[in-house]
């Protein structure tokens, strides 16, 4: 591949990284509208069309691991496992 289209590449990606941005900031505004709307009706479900939206509250239970890692260092350590990825960033 050439430098010249390595740069295409790039600058597409840049100009497409910055259109995604701008969708998925108007997708935020239309979806805190909703649930501002939703949470002023007191409903935690509505249906337009074939689109069925749920807004609700969702408890879970999770382990962990910093309060685990400071209270049994020693027996933490022995299940931490290394794994190396590719990072690939665009800025």
């Amino acid at each position: 591949m050439t430098d010249r289209t390595l740069n295409g590449h790039i600058t597409e990606a840049v100009m497409l990284k910055a259109k995604i941005k701008m969708l998925q900031d108007q997708l935020d505004a239309h979806t805190n509208k909703i649930k501002d709307a939703m949470t002023e009706r007191d409903i935690t479900d509505y249906e337009h069309g074939d689109t069925k939206i749920s807004y609700r509250a969702v408890t879970s239970k999770r382990f962990d691991t910093t309060a685990f890692k400071k209270e049994n260092p020693e027996i933490a350590s022995g299940y931490i496992r290394e794994s190396t990825t590719m990072r690939f960033t665009i800025a």
